[in-house]
């Protein structure tokens, strides 16, 4: 078990500093959110050990420093290891958001660790649009994120797991039910 979580997210809300995102939370929640659920699900379907659900944790509360903040890759290889570095990296958007195809690609050919990590981002990320809808542009909601939650579904969601399948098939299953909830908001606050 990790015994350094308030250095954790003290490193994290350093990086992050007072980014806040369209809901007013700060952006370094999204990922403790996200860290915390992917270790609920590994921890309840124990397909792997304590060790690396720890990486797991690690990684996604991570998993945005390099697209989103100044912390290096050294950095953060000091502070968590290069197992925790490549999983970051994988999940490393290096075009940014203006390019989702090579992306997408990328994660196809992820490691399965990889994929869990960026499936607690995504769900995290639905589970806001749902709760915050109102603070959320709903152009930016139909135009961009619909069509790539679309694009994860039948890109990633599909995908055989052979060391998690239980814990992914439960992540997807709460992703999928995220978008649905979404889709009712986006259907009930048409423009």
């Amino acid at each position: 078990m990790r015994k350094s979580v308030k250095k954790d997210l003290q490193f994290i809300k350093k990086c992050f500093g007072q980014k806040k995102d369209a809901s007013g939370r700060y952006v370094w929640r999204h990922a403790h959110d996200a860290a915390l659920y992917l270790e609920k699900i590994a921890r309840k379907y124990k397909e792997t050990d304590p060790a690396m659900i720890d990486k797991l944790y690690l990684a996604v509360l991570g998993h945005d420093l390099l697209e989103d903040t100044k912390a290096t890759k050294n950095e953060i290889q000091k502070k968590w290891g290069k197992d925790v570095l490549k999983y970051i990296e994988a999940l490393t958007n290096k075009k940014g958001d203006t390019d989702f195809s090579g992306y997408i690609k990328q994660l196809r050919d992820a490691r399965e660790e990889v994929l869990l990590v960026k499936f607690a981002d995504i769900f995290s990320n639905v589970s806001n649009s749902v709760r915050f809808f109102g603070s959320f542009d709903s152009h930016w909601i139909k135009t961009f994120w619909l069509p790539l939650l679309k694009d994860y579904n039948q890109n990633l969601f599909g995908r055989k797991f052979l060391l998690y399948p239980r814990t992914a098939s439960a992540m997807i299953k709460d992703i999928q039910r995220e978008i649905r909830n979404l889709l009712k908001n986006a259907i009930k606050n048409k423009n």
